[in-house]
């Protein structure tokens, strides 16, 4: 699936394409993992994730600029590089969606994995090449 942006992306796009307020990408994207998540509005809103904790895990940094991300074609933007997590140190459970957080900790987009993965003990969670899709919606 494709990612959606967050409530708060989207009205900092709406803002800047209209002239209400200049809104400056962020210095870092963070990726988290999720094991649960709400209803698409409660998720747009980054309310209701369930992150991943214990065993080692942290939010690892995606990066930002052309040699992190392919720029946007047919309103899909992906990453160019793989990003590796830190190898779990104990079970992080079924991971089954992620989200992208800029430096300060505002969500910017998530996503449902196709297919939710275990992240057992000794295991080590990444993102290939080209699997971090976000995109905007075409209108019906």
């Amino acid at each position: 699936m494709s990612g959606m942006y967050s409530d708060f992306l989207a009205n900092k796009i709406n803002d800047h394409i209209n002239g209400v307020a200049s809104y400056t990408a962020p210095t870092e994207i963070n990726l988290a993992l999720f094991t649960a998540r709400g209803s698409i509005a409660q998720a747009c809103a980054g309310t209701t994730f369930t992150e991943v904790t214990g065993g080692s895990y942290a939010r690892v940094n995606a990066g930002v600029g052309t040699v992190n991300w392919n720029g946007s074609a047919a309103r899909l933007c992906d990453n160019k590089l793989s990003v590796p997590f830190v190898t779990a140190t104990a079970d992080w459970g079924i991971v089954t969606c992620y989200g992208a957080y800029d430096q300060a900790a505002n969500l910017l987009w998530w996503a449902d994995l196709t297919t939710p993965k275990s992240v057992p003990d000794g295991a080590t969670a990444s993102f290939a090449t080209g699997t971090i899709d976000v995109s905007l919606p075409q209108g019906a």
